[in-house]
């Protein structure tokens, strides 16, 4: 790989980054608006009672999983996209013959090991 390629991945690494953190930003922010709505939607009655019912601790444990499970999803998905796009790339590089006697070699040490 020369050096100009290397830097234009890395620019395109980086541009993929912000874009990224961009998105995140502009969910999180979404999710701290959309928060204020839905309780000021409520009627104060059931408001009353489901105070009564839970705690305000268990409400903000339910809000802090989703938001751990939502960025735990999107972490997911940014790794996998990049495995995707490091083995496309490392199978472009490779010979086939090459690429056939590791992907082979891969399958028998996955039925060695069940």
């Amino acid at each position: 790989m020369t050096k100009d390629a290397s830097l234009s991945e890395l620019e395109k690494l980086r541009e993929e980054v912000a874009e990224l953190k961009a998105t995140k930003q502009a969910v999180e922010q979404s999710l701290v608006q959309d928060a204020p709505i839905a309780d000021e939607a409520e009627p104060p009655v059931q408001a009353m009672a489901q105070d009564a019912v839970e705690s305000p601790t268990e409400e903000h444990k339910v809000t802090d999983d989703s938001e751990k499970a939502e960025q735990q999803v999107t972490s997911d998905q940014a790794q996998l996209e990049e495995l995707k796009a490091l083995l496309a790339k490392e199978i472009k590089d490779l010979p086939t013959v090459t690429t056939l006697a590791v992907f082979s070699l891969g399958i028998l040490m996955g039925r060695y090991l069940r």
